[in-house]
Protein backbone atom coordinates (compact mmCIF):
# COMPACT_ATOMS: atom_id res chain seq x y z
CA UNK A 1 0.00 0.00 0.00
CA UNK A 2 1.65 3.24 -1.37
CA UNK A 3 1.82 6.57 0.73
CA UNK A 4 -1.08 8.95 0.05
CA UNK A 5 -3.44 5.87 -1.40
CA UNK A 6 -6.30 4.32 -0.41
CA UNK A 7 -6.18 1.09 0.96
CA UNK A 8 -8.32 -1.70 0.92
CA UNK A 9 -10.19 -3.29 3.71
CA UNK A 10 -8.37 -5.70 5.86
CA UNK A 11 -4.85 -4.12 4.29
CA UNK A 12 -2.21 -3.22 6.30
CA UNK A 13 0.20 0.07 5.24
CA UNK A 14 3.59 -0.60 5.92
CA UNK A 15 6.80 0.91 5.03
CA UNK A 16 8.70 -2.43 3.59
CA UNK A 17 12.20 -0.29 4.45
CA UNK A 18 11.23 -0.41 8.42
CA UNK A 19 12.12 -4.21 9.28
CA UNK A 20 10.49 -4.52 12.53
CA UNK A 21 7.20 -3.74 10.21
CA UNK A 22 7.68 -6.15 7.86
CA UNK A 23 8.65 -8.68 10.11
CA UNK A 24 5.37 -8.06 11.79
CA UNK A 25 3.29 -7.80 8.99
CA UNK A 26 5.11 -11.04 7.80
CA UNK A 27 3.67 -13.07 11.23
CA UNK A 28 1.57 -15.62 10.27
CA UNK A 29 1.91 -15.61 6.57
CA UNK A 30 2.72 -18.61 5.03
CA UNK A 31 2.29 -17.65 0.71
CA UNK A 32 2.78 -14.13 0.03
CA UNK A 33 2.14 -12.25 -2.96
CA UNK A 34 4.15 -9.32 -4.33
CA UNK A 35 3.11 -7.29 -6.70
CA UNK A 36 4.90 -4.22 -6.54
CA UNK A 37 7.70 -4.76 -8.63
CA UNK A 38 4.69 -4.29 -11.84
CA UNK A 39 2.74 -1.44 -10.46
CA UNK A 40 3.21 1.96 -12.32
CA UNK A 41 4.96 4.04 -9.98
CA UNK A 42 4.30 7.85 -9.60
CA UNK A 43 7.25 9.94 -11.36
CA UNK A 44 6.10 13.22 -10.91
CA UNK A 45 4.48 13.17 -7.76
CA UNK A 46 7.09 13.66 -5.32
CA UNK A 47 6.54 9.81 -3.54
CA UNK A 48 9.48 8.70 -5.50
CA UNK A 49 11.74 8.68 -8.44
CA UNK A 50 13.98 6.16 -10.34
CA UNK A 51 15.87 5.59 -7.28
CA UNK A 52 13.59 5.43 -5.03
CA UNK A 53 11.87 2.49 -7.29
CA UNK A 54 15.01 0.50 -7.45
CA UNK A 55 15.01 0.78 -3.56
CA UNK A 56 11.30 -0.43 -3.62
CA UNK A 57 12.49 -3.59 -5.96
CA UNK A 58 15.32 -4.21 -4.15
CA UNK A 59 16.18 -3.71 -0.79
CA UNK A 60 12.57 -3.59 0.25
CA UNK A 61 11.95 -6.85 -2.23
CA UNK A 62 14.62 -8.69 -0.37
CA UNK A 63 13.35 -7.22 3.56
CA UNK A 64 9.91 -8.52 2.38
CA UNK A 65 10.97 -12.05 1.07
CA UNK A 66 13.71 -12.45 4.23
CA UNK A 67 10.96 -11.28 7.09
CA UNK A 68 8.44 -13.82 5.10
CA UNK A 69 10.95 -16.93 5.67
CA UNK A 70 11.90 -15.58 9.20
CA UNK A 71 8.16 -15.76 10.14
CA UNK A 72 7.71 -19.65 8.16
CA UNK A 73 6.38 -18.58 4.71
CA UNK A 74 6.69 -21.34 2.12
CA UNK A 75 6.20 -19.87 -1.06
CA UNK A 76 5.93 -16.63 -3.08
CA UNK A 77 4.30 -15.43 -6.12
CA UNK A 78 6.60 -12.48 -7.33
CA UNK A 79 5.07 -10.73 -10.35
CA UNK A 80 7.08 -9.33 -13.16
CA UNK A 81 6.94 -7.98 -16.69
CA UNK A 82 6.76 -8.74 -20.10
CA UNK A 83 8.54 -5.92 -20.89
CA UNK A 84 12.01 -7.80 -19.60
CA UNK A 85 11.59 -9.52 -22.98
CA UNK A 86 11.45 -6.28 -25.47
CA UNK A 87 14.93 -6.58 -26.82
CA UNK A 88 13.76 -9.75 -28.96
CA UNK A 89 13.26 -8.57 -32.55
CA UNK A 90 9.55 -8.40 -33.26
CA UNK A 91 9.29 -11.35 -35.33
CA UNK A 92 10.18 -14.09 -33.21
CA UNK A 93 7.97 -15.88 -30.41
CA UNK A 94 9.19 -15.71 -27.09
CA UNK A 95 9.71 -19.05 -25.58
CA UNK A 96 9.72 -19.96 -21.75
CA UNK A 97 13.46 -20.79 -21.78
CA UNK A 98 15.04 -17.21 -23.06
CA UNK A 99 16.76 -15.11 -20.59
CA UNK A 100 15.32 -11.85 -19.93
CA UNK A 101 17.11 -8.52 -22.07
CA UNK A 102 16.20 -5.81 -18.98
CA UNK A 103 17.16 -2.11 -19.71
CA UNK A 104 18.58 0.11 -17.22
CA UNK A 105 15.12 1.85 -17.75
CA UNK A 106 13.46 2.05 -14.24
CA UNK A 107 10.09 0.76 -15.33
CA UNK A 108 12.20 -2.52 -16.27
CA UNK A 109 15.02 -3.18 -14.46
CA UNK A 110 13.35 -2.51 -10.75
CA UNK A 111 11.01 -5.57 -11.93
CA UNK A 112 13.81 -7.69 -12.99
CA UNK A 113 16.22 -7.23 -9.94
CA UNK A 114 12.85 -7.76 -7.52
CA UNK A 115 12.60 -11.35 -9.56
CA UNK A 116 16.29 -11.98 -9.67
CA UNK A 117 15.61 -11.74 -5.54
CA UNK A 118 13.51 -13.90 -5.29
CA UNK A 119 14.79 -16.66 -7.36
CA UNK A 120 17.61 -16.50 -4.94
CA UNK A 121 15.44 -17.16 -2.52
CA UNK A 122 14.33 -20.46 -4.13
CA UNK A 123 17.63 -21.32 -5.13
CA UNK A 124 18.92 -20.99 -1.68
CA UNK A 125 15.73 -23.38 -0.73
CA UNK A 126 14.33 -20.71 1.94
CA UNK A 127 11.31 -20.58 -0.29
CA UNK A 128 9.29 -22.03 -3.31
CA UNK A 129 9.44 -18.79 -5.39
CA UNK A 130 6.32 -18.63 -8.18
CA UNK A 131 7.45 -16.21 -11.07
CA UNK A 132 4.96 -14.46 -13.52
CA UNK A 133 5.54 -11.72 -16.32
CA UNK A 134 2.41 -10.28 -17.17
CA UNK A 135 1.65 -8.29 -19.76
CA UNK A 136 -0.59 -8.29 -23.44
CA UNK A 137 0.99 -8.14 -26.76
CA UNK A 138 0.40 -4.56 -27.84
CA UNK A 139 -1.09 -4.77 -31.22
CA UNK A 140 0.04 -1.44 -32.68
CA UNK A 141 1.40 -0.69 -35.75
CA UNK A 142 4.82 -1.74 -36.50
CA UNK A 143 7.26 1.14 -35.53
CA UNK A 144 9.03 2.41 -32.08
CA UNK A 145 6.27 1.23 -29.37
CA UNK A 146 6.53 -0.94 -26.53
CA UNK A 147 5.29 -4.51 -27.46
CA UNK A 148 4.01 -5.83 -24.03
CA UNK A 149 1.22 -3.67 -22.21
CA UNK A 150 0.35 -4.31 -18.02
CA UNK A 151 -3.10 -4.10 -17.42
CA UNK A 152 -4.14 -4.17 -13.73
CA UNK A 153 -6.64 -7.14 -14.83
CA UNK A 154 -3.54 -9.05 -15.96
CA UNK A 155 -1.76 -8.74 -12.88
CA UNK A 156 -5.02 -9.50 -10.77
CA UNK A 157 -5.79 -12.20 -12.70
CA UNK A 158 -1.83 -13.76 -12.84
CA UNK A 159 -1.25 -13.52 -8.85
CA UNK A 160 -4.62 -15.28 -8.45
CA UNK A 161 -3.88 -18.30 -10.65
CA UNK A 162 -0.52 -18.34 -9.23
CA UNK A 163 -1.73 -18.44 -5.72
CA UNK A 164 -4.45 -20.85 -6.61
CA UNK A 165 -1.94 -23.08 -8.30
CA UNK A 166 0.38 -22.94 -5.21
CA UNK A 167 -2.08 -23.89 -2.68
CA UNK A 168 -3.70 -26.42 -5.00
CA UNK A 169 0.41 -28.28 -5.34
CA UNK A 170 0.41 -28.17 -1.27
CA UNK A 171 -3.27 -29.06 -0.15
CA UNK A 172 -4.54 -31.04 -3.24
CA UNK A 173 -7.40 -28.65 -3.02
CA UNK A 174 -8.37 -26.57 -5.90
CA UNK A 175 -8.26 -22.94 -4.28
CA UNK A 176 -10.07 -19.68 -6.01
CA UNK A 177 -7.33 -17.60 -5.44
CA UNK A 178 -8.37 -15.60 -2.89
Amino acid sequence: HRPGTESADGSVACDLGDIPATEALCEGVDQLVHVEPVLEHPRDDGWIGPAGWLEVCTTQTYNLLYAAVEAGAVSCCCLSTMALWEGYPADLAVQPFWEPLPTCEPDVLGPHLASYIATQFAHSGALRVSLACVGTLDDLPAGPRCRWRSETGAVAAAAAELVADTLEAETEVRGDGS
